[in-house]
């Protein structure tokens, strides 16, 4: 049996985890609005104090702001890790895991999510077998994700 394309699995989970699967960012910006409404010396008042006035913003992380491993794994049916109705074959397919900071998307073979992890989130023992599983190349099916909690 074939893997498939490395490519196609690679650039199906980062796509996938870029445009929804990460949760988006949350931070402080400048308000320039209220900024530019400031006369000059309490602009330089402002910055000086840190007091200058911020809005809360929201975007979604960067394809140059995750990391990414890529390694083979073999599942017992054609469902991949995902559960199902599969064929009763041996079938090798690509896992991906992309992860921003706290947060782990894995995916079987193309850019479905199977779970989506936070490190923050997960026990003491569930962040050693996830670190255990990793090196191994070895990641659990979507039921058995719920050791990595």
């Amino acid at each position: 049996m074939q893997l498939g394309s490395p490519f196609d699995a690679l650039h199906g989970a980062i796509a996938s985890a870029v445009h929804h699967d990460i949760p988006e960012i949350t931070y402080q910006d400048r308000d320039w609005e209220a900024y530019k409404g400031m006369t000059g010396p309490e602009q330089v008042l402002a910055v000086k104090n840190h007091t200058v006035p911020t809005i809360t913003k929201t975007r979604r992380v960067y394809t140059d702001e995750v990391e990414v491993v890529m390694f083979p794994q073999t599942w017992g049916s054609t469902a991949l890790g995902y559960g199902g109705i599969g064929g009763a074959a041996m079938t090798p397919a690509y896992t991906v895991v992309v992860s921003y900071e706290n947060h782990m998307c894995v995916y079987f073979g193309h850019g479905r999510l199977a779970y989506r992890l936070d490190y923050n989130q997960m026990s003491t023992e569930g962040r050693e077998r996830w670190r255990s599983d990793l090196q191994a190349h070895n990641l659990e099916d979507i039921r058995g994700s719920g050791k990595y909690r």
